[in-house]
């Protein structure tokens, strides 16, 4: 496997923000009402990209972006709890330079982990994705794109 460059991160990124595929997923992401309950913070709302070092050896892989998390913040496991807990555990192992993740411009920086969501819209519902639906083929590509470059660590 070879190590993803800069700008394939960039072209990965901007194909993965940009992405309306997923029509269900595009109109219900673009109809959310946003909750007032983070005040001004500007919600992402859109597909969010992976995150971290793009040469690292261990890919973290989750199901779907966090309704108040990552589509609000714009950070794969940002603004959660699971992305409080996730960030805490790679920091301990020596992963990242802090514990913990509030937003995209926080200053963390991850070291030989990338991560990334197997969805990359927050989800209508998970019930709604079945097996053999056409939504989880046009998911896989992101997904086997970003796999071919950072290769599988078994444990």
């Amino acid at each position: 496997m070879k190590a993803m460059e800069n700008e394939q991160v960039n072209d990965l990124d901007e194909r993965v923000t940009s992405c309306s595929l997923c029509h269900r997923l595009k109109d219900h992401r673009e109809s959310r009402e946003l909750l007032k309950q983070f005040g001004d913070f500007e919600h992402w709302n859109q597909p969010v990209p992976g995150f971290g070092d793009v040469n690292a050896r261990l890919l973290t892989l989750g199901l779907a972006p966090g309704a108040h998390g990552a589509n609000r913040t714009g950070r794969v496991f940002t603004g959660d709890y699971a992305g409080d807990r996730l960030y805490e555990a790679l920091h301990q192992f020596g992963f990242s330079n802090q514990g913990g993740s509030t937003s995209r411009d926080d200053g963390m920086h991850l070291n030989d982990v990338y991560i990334t969501n197997i969805v990359r819209c927050v989800p209508l519902d998970f019930d709604t994705l079945p097996h053999g639906n056409p939504v989880n083929s046009r998911l896989s590509g992101h997904v086997k794109e970003t796999y071919h470059y950072i290769p599988p660590i078994y444990a």
